[in-house]
């Protein structure tokens, strides 16, 4: 059952646009996953600028288009589902992710 019951929890996934698994991109893999555990609902945000734990600022010009953006994963769901329902699955998919 899809839909908003009761109190929900958002959560972020972040992962970089060349992040991979099985072949495809690996948001399209974490939405499909969030989907098939009946998440309420799930959004993908493409970034135009940003850095993470190298410090390295990315950002979307022109000449930066093969840049790997950071891409980020938000989710919708209750703590039960978030907990129990995607976590363990999360964790096999990302040991893949190359």
């Amino acid at each position: 059952m899809h839909g908003l019951e009761g109190e929900q929890m958002l959560m972020r996934i972040y992962i970089g646009e060349r992040d991979k698994h099985d072949g495809r991109p690996l948001y399209e893999a974490i939405v499909r996953l969030l989907r098939e555990r009946h998440f309420a609902g799930a959004t993908v945000l493409r970034a135009i600028m940003g850095f993470g734990a190298n410090a390295r600022i990315r950002t979307q010009k022109v000449l930066d288009l093969s840049i790997d953006m950071p891409i980020v994963v938000e989710c919708v769901a209750n703590l039960t589902i978030m907990s129990f329902r995607f976590s363990a699955a999360y964790a096999g998919m990302c040991s893949n992710c190359k």
